[in-house]
């Protein structure tokens, strides 16, 4: 049994590293051990391919937004796609120092993302960052 995954470059490495283990671990599928291919794609050249309408190189796609699919159905429905469940989520967690924390006025007062967000764009000017959670501290 051969399965073929494309998944989004930043959780490609994780899924390849999932797959590694089950074909050492002998984890079966139908009394079967699956060989999984695992391959990284950008989630515009998956719906691209869906939307083409030509056939997928692959049988699993993992993109980095269940958006994606929406997308490539806005094109057509010449591809039959079925969603799943998330295979994973990212929650969102928002660290502030001290000295702006106070200028929100926190702890009183609390914001919503999009709040947050035009903060940043307005005169008060809040720095947003986001972490690589990839690197090493």
């Amino acid at each position: 049994m051969h399965l073929s995954v494309v998944a989004s470059p930043d959780i490609a490495p994780a899924v390849r590293s999932l797959a590694e283990q089950a074909r050492a671990y002998e984890v079966k599928a139908d009394r079967l051990c699956p060989a999984v291919h695992v391959r990284a794609r950008g989630a515009h050249k998956g719906a691209e391919a869906l939307a083409a309408g030509d056939e997928p190189d692959f049988q699993v796609r993992l993109p980095d937004s269940g958006r994606w699919l929406t997308r490539a159905k806005g094109f057509g429905e010449s591809i039959p796609v079925s969603a799943s469940d998330p295979v994973a989520t990212s929650p969102e967690a928002v660290a502030v120092v001290p000295s702006a924390s106070r200028d929100l006025g926190r702890p009183r007062k609390t914001y919503p993302w999009a709040e947050l967000v035009a903060g940043a764009l307005g005169p008060d000017r809040v720095r947003l960052g986001a972490a690589d959670p990839a690197r090493p501290w």
